[in-house]
């Protein structure tokens, strides 16, 4: 776990000297603030196939829903409806909780 922790502390930074390469503005966010951000954004990302590309989406609904290995739901991205669809394996009871499998997490990788 120590090494994954140190790949992606490596990973990150060089997406952060990447962007302050790119966009010299972006030197006045520090490193450790831009962690904190992609920390949040990159925990709350969906791996998805959209279009035939394989990319990292934001899905804002899908905290709402409970991860699970049981789960009585799956999402994923519909190109017809331009959107991320989640349907039921069975009737959920109004009010219940809505337990959905997003997949075994993955760490934090940038494109080059």
């Amino acid at each position: 776990m120590a090494d994954d922790i140190r790949t992606q502390r490596v990973t990150l930074s060089h997406g952060y000297a990447k962007l302050c390469e790119l966009i010299p503005e972006y030197k006045e966010f520090s490193f450790t603030e831009f962690v904190d951000c992609a920390t949040v954004s990159l925990s709350r990302a969906h791996t998805l196939d959209v279009n035939g590309e394989r990319t990292r989406c934001l899905v804002p609904f899908t905290d709402a829903v409970r991860h699970s290995g049981a789960a009585e739901c799956t999402g994923h991205y519909d190109e017809k409806k331009n959107g991320y669809v989640m349907r039921a394996s069975k009737d959920i009871p109004f009010g219940s909780p809505i337990h959905c499998s997003f997949g075994q997490s993955k760490t934090f990788t940038t494109r080059q």
